[in-house]
C-alpha cells in the first residue's frame, strides 16, 4: 500500500501531469488489467425497455420464478428474490431507469465472468472484488454485487470439470463512507486504465487530455499484461472482440 502511494499518490482525475515512474509503475508485471470497452450500451438498453420493458420484465420474471422454486433457498437467495421484486415492481413505473438497470447487470456479469475465467484456470486461494464506491454499492442496496455473486456461481456450477473455489471468495465493503477506503491505494491501477480508455475515442483515435495520451502510449500499448476487450451491440446481437494497442514508430 505504502509503495503505490509513493509511485501513484494520486487518482488520475485529480493530476494534471502523470510522472515516469508512475507510468513504470502502472506496468508493475505482478498485476494485469482486463479492461471493457462496451460500445453501443444505449441500443442494448433501448432493446430491454422495448414496449415498455417488456422484455426486461421476461427477464426479471423468470429470475424471481427460478428463486420462488427454491425450497431450500439460502439467506442470499431469499435476499436476492426480495431485491428482484422490488426491481420487477420498479420497472412498471414510467421514470425507471433501464439504462442504469443495464449497467448494473453488465458491471455484475462481467466481472462475474472474469472471476469465473481465473478460478478455471488458476490455483486461486483468494478471489476477493475490491469496487470503488458510486452505482455498484449504491443502486437497490448493492444489487450489482448480489448479481456478481449469483452470476459466478451459476457459471460456476455449469462447468464440467471439477474445480475447488476460492476460499475466501468475496467483495470488499468500507462501512465509513466519509473517510478514505482502506483499499483505495489498490484500485489505482484499474483508476488510470478506465479513465484513460473512457478518453479514448477508439473510432477517430481521439484522446482528451494528455496525461490520457500518456497512460495509453506508456502503459497500455505493446502490453502483455494489458488487455482491452471490446463489446459492441446491433442487431440484437453481441459481438466480442479482442483490441491490440500498438504503439506507432517514432521517426528520427
Amino acid at each position: 500500500m505504502n509503495n503505490i502511494e509513493k509511485n501513484i499518490p494520486c487518482d488520475i482525475k485529480k493530476t494534471t501531469y502523470i510522472s515516469k515512474e508512475t507510468t513504470n509503475f502502472l506496468k508493475n508485471p505482478y498485476f494485469f488489467n482486463i479492461s471493457f470497452i462496451y460500445d453501443n450500451i444505449k441500443e442494448f438498453s433501448k432493446t430491454l425497455k422495448n414496449n415498455n420493458n417488456e422484455i426486461l420484465h421476461k427477464l426479471l420474471e423468470a429470475d424471481i420464478e427460478n428463486l420462488s422454486k427454491k425450497s431450500d433457498a439460502t439467506k442470499f437467495e431469499k435476499m436476492l428474490l426480495s431485491k428482484t421484486k422490488k426491481i420487477y415492481e420498479n420497472s412498471k413505473a414510467k421514470n425507471f431507469n433501464t439504462l442504469t438497470y443495464t449497467k448494473i447487470l453488465l458491471i455484475a456479469f462481467l466481472a462475474a465472468y472474469v472471476a469465473y475465467f481465473l478460478t478455471k484456470n488458476l490455483k486461486l486461494k483468494k478471489l476477493i472484488w475490491l469496487s470503488d464506491r458510486g452505482l455498484v454499492f449504491d443502486y437497490n442496496d448493492g444489487l450489482c454485487l448480489d448479481y456478481y455473486n449469483q452470476f459466478y456461481h451459476n457459471l460456476f456450477s455449469n462447468i464440467s470439470i471439477l474445480l475447488s473455489k476460492p476460499d475466501p471468495f468475496g467483495i470488499a465493503k468500507d462501512t465509513n463512507i466519509s473517510a478514505k477506503m482502506w483499499y483505495d491505494n489498490l484500485i489505482k491501477f484499474p483508476d488510470y486504465s478506465a479513465g484513460s480508455i473512457a478518453s479514448w475515442d477508439i473510432n477517430t483515435n481521439n484522446v482528451d487530455k494528455d496525461k490520457h495520451v500518456n497512460v495509453i502510449e506508456n502503459v497500455i500499448a505493446d502490453n502483455y499484461n494489458f488487455n482491452i476487450i471490446k463489446i459492441s451491440y446491433a442487431n440484437n446481437c453481441h459481438q466480442v472482440g479482442f483490441l491490440n494497442v500498438k504503439s506507432i514508430p517514432k521517426t528520427q
